[in-house]
């Protein structure tokens, strides 16, 4: 854990080595010295003192009456340990490898915030007005210790065409995260600023954004999403080359449902979903025997979402409070 740390992976910030390195200040590559001597030590102790190896001796003798194993055995034996043990450390090293350095290049607009500047709990970051329909690309990377909660909001009281409301939150937790994007968000004319509210005094936070023009796709997009909030949009309102509609009911509120089933598939299947009309809690899931991932939570859209091939039979459910209104489910080739 302290390697990984050191290495800038994703660690659970509650984990109880990562809390010390944290809270402590020590060095994360002596810190892992420390717990590899404190290792050694035990494995000696327990071979000198413990006597360990007598005792296994022991133990075989008494419940196995063949012979001690033949050089060739043991050299087969200990051969196949160490393989085992070097693979897996590779696949266990692989897949905590850290994601690639946040890059503000690519960007129009680089900043960098350390907390220690800061007078408050909460902070404007960043002020900008847009006069016509644009798209918000955005890349962050940020290290804190306490928790942390970053938003857009939008100061004209316009609203989002992704979720009602005037705040889109970005993220909320106490992460230590390397690249991470909140983008291709179509915005409407208005003020709009980036705010962060935190407690934390020695964190810091690389932000990178650029304010476009919607490409043709994204202009669709957001008509689309534009029709969903005004209470426009109906089954033909979404003609997208390819997709079905596969489901069109009123939304049930108090209780979970199973919406739409979906086969065993070999391949990803894409999925858009529309919910029009208001809601006081919505979540609505992709699910099957080995996981469950969130399509829309507390948002009114989502298209072309990449559904993973699964041999089990696959559900779409809906969860709802106070919900009215209706929702619609295209698939992508069902």
């Amino acid at each position: 854990m302290s390697f990984l740390y050191l290495r800038g992976a994703s660690v659970n910030p509650r984990e109880d080595v990562v809390r010390f390195l944290q809270f402590s200040g020590a060095d994360p590559l002596l810190t892992a010295v420390a717990f590899l001597g404190l290792t050694i030590f035990s494995v000696w102790y327990l071979i000198r003192v413990g006597k360990v190896i007598a005792v296994l001796t022991s133990w075989r003798e008494q419940f196995f009456s063949s012979s001690i194993p033949s050089p060739a055995a043991k050299v087969i034996g200990a051969s196949i340990m160490i393989i085992s043990l070097i693979v897996g450390g590779a696949i266990i090293w692989r897949s905590t490898a850290p994601h690639a350095p946040l890059d503000l290049t690519q960007f129009d607009r680089a900043m960098g915030f350390r907390f220690e500047g800061f007078d408050s709990d909460e902070q404007v970051l960043y002020a900008f007005t847009v006069t016509e329909p644009m798209v918000y690309d955005m890349a962050y990377a940020l290290s804190t210790q306490l928790p942390v909660r970053l938003q857009l909001v939008n100061r004209s009281g316009t609203g989002f065409l992704y979720r009602d409301g005037d705040v889109f939150p970005i993220y909320e937790g106490s992460d230590i995260i390397v690249n991470a994007r909140f983008s291709g968000f179509a915005l409407r004319p208005g003020d709009y600023q980036i705010e962060l509210a935190t407690s934390d005094r020695q964190g810091d936070l690389q932000v990178g954004l650029t304010i476009r023009e919607p490409s043709p796709m994204e202009l669709l997009y957001a008509e689309l999403l534009d029709a969903v909030q005004q209470r426009t949009f109906s089954s033909e309102t979404y003609q997208e080359e390819g997709y079905v509609l596969g489901y069109h009911e009123p939304l049930v509120g108090g209780q979970e449902q199973a919406i739409y089933t979906l086969e065993p598939r070999t391949g990803m299947q894409k999925i858009s979903l529309f919910v029009v009309e208001d809601y006081e809690e919505l979540t609505v899931s992709y699910r099957d025997e080995d996981t469950t991932m969130p399509l829309l939570r507390d948002l009114n859209a989502t298209i072309g979402f990449g559904l993973p091939p699964s041999r089990h039979i696959r559900e779409v459910v809906v969860s709802t409070r106070g919900a009215e209104g209706e929702i619609f489910l295209y698939l992508m080739n069902p």
